[in-house]
């Protein structure tokens, strides 16, 4: 399975919340790749920096969850021209009703584009705007606090963090993943 996580949904893998169950079984499930683009990556480090300015996380806490960030089972795509380009086209499309904000059509750009170019069987997404305008785009989206089961399962946990996710490796590329081909596939002239 091929997995594009925006920002909202990777987050519930390092903090437990709504949704953390989903997210966490997504990342232990055999033969999957998860995918982000690298606005992800300042995305979390956003997200960690806001739990310890508001009390959630002790500095220490972050910082180790930033580690294991960076450790993660995780495919990184590097942003180019042609996102920043779809994302203004997103906006101008949906933006005058549904609240498309800037950073998620850029990240929604990434993932069309490698839906295109890779394949995805699923963009993991928590936001409903978000949600809405991927869906309308094409993609199959999986919104992990949209479930009675998920709400169940984070209610049943008794802890206040999920497991360290699995370990693999970390690298930054400027194309998706190719489904065929376990290397990356060429950029486009």
């Amino acid at each position: 399975m091929n997995y594009f996580f925006d920002s909202g949904a990777l987050v519930k893998l390092y903090h437990l919340e709504l949704g953390s169950p989903r997210i966490e079984a997504a990342f232990h499930e055999a033969d999957r790749r998860i995918i982000i683009s690298r606005l992800t990556g300042a995305e979390l480090h956003s997200a960690l920096s806001l739990k310890i300015r508001t009390g959630r996380f002790a500095i220490a806490e972050a910082a180790l969850l930033r580690t294991r960030f960076l450790a993660g089972a995780i495919v990184v795509v590097a942003m180019n021209e042609s996102h920043y380009s779809t994302a203004e086209n997103l906006i101008v499309r949906y933006g005058g009703r549904i609240a498309l904000r800037t950073l998620d059509a850029l990240q929604l750009a990434v993932a069309l584009d490698t839906n295109r170019r890779a394949g995805l069987d699923a963009f993991m997404v928590a936001d409903l705007a978000l949600a809405e305008v991927a869906r309308a785009e094409g993609l199959v989206v999986i919104n992990p606090t949209r479930s009675e089961q998920v709400a169940a399962a984070c209610d049943a946990t008794s802890s206040t963090r999920p497991q360290s996710p699995p370990s693999v490796t970390f690298r930054l590329t400027d194309t998706p993943p190719s489904v065929q081909n376990p290397q990356t596939i060429a950029p486009q002239k």
